[in-house]
């Protein structure tokens, strides 16, 4: 369970508040309160809008629905879960859950949560090459080694926030066509992988806090859930920058990943990684060799769900139409 800090009505009204950005679709917004002693916490303030104004128009009871179970995933993460992350797969110390009249004068939800930027992770990157991306490609090979085979209790059946069981408007609005056609057997594969972990499920690097040293630590957890760590690999790697990295920098984040994974598993699963069996070492492989093969089909499952939500995004390059393709051949 997460650590207490007491956080009365008279203390978050004395707090030096600081909104550093609203919640999409207007859910709530992420503040900073100093406090009387100076120090500074977090605070993600859940109050969903009366009337839902979808910024790309993407609304209705459904999607409401979803974003509202992403925080009761969130909440429950940093309750339940958070604390099995150390240094290697850093994120923020939950000081709090609660509900508190805040600001607006009623209820919201709160998340009460360590401050990163004190803690020294205080630099954001819009942009990355590869050498600034890899702290957080380590990030997520620690990150689904040390919850490799969890059952996702209180989490998302199926990680990220793009799988389609919660996107059949954006399903229906694509073309007609073979990736169309594939959506579910895509899905499926993915869902019936042998290793499965959690995923972050919204891995981009705008979710990622850097310190000085090139150390990172990882915020947003409202997509957490069952996955294979390659949806959130190819997600990461496609928010690198507005113009889609070089494929030679692709493949070497790809192999850094698989070999960070492999490092990682002998860190969490000594047991596994041992070599005292003789399928020890066998399983490590097998892991890198699924999802190494998996990789196809969560370029096709992210481009599936872009290619209904925003057919111009510019994460539709011709790299992931290529690896659309070989996913389309993998399961015909």
């Amino acid at each position: 369970m997460a650590v207490k800090l007491i956080l009365s009505k008279d203390e978050l009204e004395k707090a030096k508040v600081t909104t550093l950005h609203t919640l999409w679709s207007g859910y709530g917004a992420l503040d900073r309160l100093t406090l009387s002693d100076d120090s500074s916490v977090i605070v993600k303030r859940i109050s969903p809008p009366k009337e839902v104004k979808h910024p790309r128009g993407w609304g209705g009871g459904l999607s409401h629905a979803r974003k509202l179970k992403s925080y009761e995933v969130e909440r429950y993460w940093y309750q339940h879960w958070s604390v099995q992350c150390d240094d290697r797969c850093r994120v923020p110390r939950c000081y709090e859950v609660g509900n508190h009249f805040f600001g607006e004068g009623r209820p919201s939800d709160l998340l009460v949560l360590e401050d990163l930027d004190a803690q020294g992770f205080y630099l954001r990157l819009a942009e990355a090459d590869a050498s600034a991306v890899l702290p957080c490609v380590q990030w997520l090979a620690h990150f689904h080694a040390r919850f490799l085979g969890a059952s996702p209790v209180g989490l998302w059946g199926k990680g990220t926030y793009w799988h389609l069981e919660t996107r059949p408007d954006e399903w229906a609005a694509m073309p007609e066509g073979l990736l169309k056609d594939a959506a579910q057997a895509i899905d499926s594969t993915l869902h019936n992988a042998k290793y499965k972990t959690l995923v972050h499920g919204d891995a981009k690097l705008a979710n990622f806090c850097v310190s000085e040293s090139g150390t990172v630590a990882a915020v947003d957890f409202q997509y957490v859930g069952a996955g294979v760590g390659v949806q959130d690999l190819i997600y990461l790697i496609g928010s690198m920058s507005k113009g889609f990295p070089e494929e030679a920098v692709v493949e070497q984040l790809i192999d850094a990943y698989f070999d960070a994974l492999k490092s990682a598993m002998g860190a969490y699963h000594p047991h596994i990684c041992s070599g005292e069996a003789a399928d020890d070492i066998e399983i490590v492989d097998e892991i890198v060799k699924e999802w190494r093969q998996l990789l196809p089909l969560a370029w096709a499952d992210f481009e599936r769900f872009l290619a209904g939500w925003m057919p111009t995004h510019h994460k539709r390059t011709d790299f992931s139409r290529r690896q659309t393709q070989l996913a389309l051949e993998k399961i015909k």
